[in-house]
């Protein structure tokens, strides 16, 4: 191989080399901010059913929070409600809840209104309000609201 072909050589190595480095520190690094879209989620209701549950394996839970019913079997230990945007006013609601076991029937409801939890703005992904509430059944069927669902642990209010 003569000094023109070395040359080749080495040039197409430099050139596949700059190209490899420049296509890897694009994929790390990008130029500018992006969002995809912020994690909005419908106003809701969210029950825990956990306890009452335990207390009666096999029992199923329903809940209707003004005509809304959820979706759920009935077996789960916590389940939402997608609740319609117009009952995301601060105003108070039927919330029906159905528990079915061995012995029977209960239907247990309460008037409550969603909580508004503030949303973020500014950065390339801010997010408006979110509208929910977080509701304990408790193992012998009464209902305890808590506060609004953030996406954190909720620990209901008495």
């Amino acid at each position: 191989m003569g000094l023109t072909g070395r040359r080749r050589v080495r040039w197409a190595t430099a050139a596949i080399s700059i190209a490899a480095g420049s296509i890897l520190l694009a994929g790390c690094a990008p130029l500018m901010p992006a969002c995809a879209g912020a994690a909005v989620r419908p106003p809701l209701m969210e029950l825990d059913t956990q306890e009452w549950h335990s207390a009666h394996p096999g029992g199923t839970v329903h809940a209707c929070y003004d005509g809304a019913c959820d979706r759920a079997d009935g077996t789960t230990g916590s389940f939402e409600i997608v609740v319609p945007q117009s009952d995301a006013d601060g105003r108070k609601h039927d919330l029906a809840v159905t528990m079915m076991d061995a012995t029977g029937t209960v239907v247990t409801s309460v008037s409550v209104a969603l909580v508004r939890i503030p949303g973020r703005s500014g950065g390339p992904c801010p997010f408006p309000d979110q509208w929910s509430r977080a509701v304990l059944v408790r193992p012998d069927g009464q209902l305890q609201l808590g506060g609004a669902d953030d996406g954190r642990l909720i620990v209901p209010t008495p």
